[in-house]
């Protein structure tokens, strides 16, 4: 609306506006209005009730991931398929992140790069393949 206008100044970014508007703290609201100026920087009943309840339902959540951790398992050997070679992969990179760090490079090297699918053509040769029959 042209009535209306809405300007979001960063006081990190912009110290200089921030001062110049008396920002001092983080979600602090100004209105203007006819040459007159009032701030906004208490939260309502509703507002309180609505982050209360909203803390509850993340602890709830949360809760229930305790669950999950407390009986998870690693599945040390899976069954899988040849053509599923690079999510064997997929498992030998996430390895870095649960062995000592010195690991790291040793997976990393067994597993960076690029990895393509035994029964399918390298990227390069199905561009030129779907580049000739498109100009056909």
């Amino acid at each position: 609306s042209s009535r209306v206008s809405v300007s979001y100044v960063d006081p990190d970014s912009r110290p200089e506006l921030a001062r110049e508007m008396n920002v001092r703290t983080y979600g602090t609201i100004y209105v203007e209005y006819a040459g007159n100026r009032e701030e906004a920087n208490s939260a309502g009943e509703e507002d309180i009730t609505n982050a209360k309840m909203a803390q509850e339902g993340a602890l709830a959540a949360f809760a229930q991931d305790f669950d999950i951790w407390t009986n998870k398992r690693p599945a040390l050997s899976i069954m899988a398929l040849p053509v599923e070679r690079n999510f064997r992969r997929g498992r030998i990179w996430y390895r870095q992140f649960y062995n000592p760090v010195a690991m790291a490079k040793e997976i990393q090297e067994r597993v960076n790069g690029k990895h393509h699918l035994s029964n399918l053509p390298e990227p390069g040769e199905l561009a030129h393949e779907l580049e000739k029959s498109i100009v056909a």
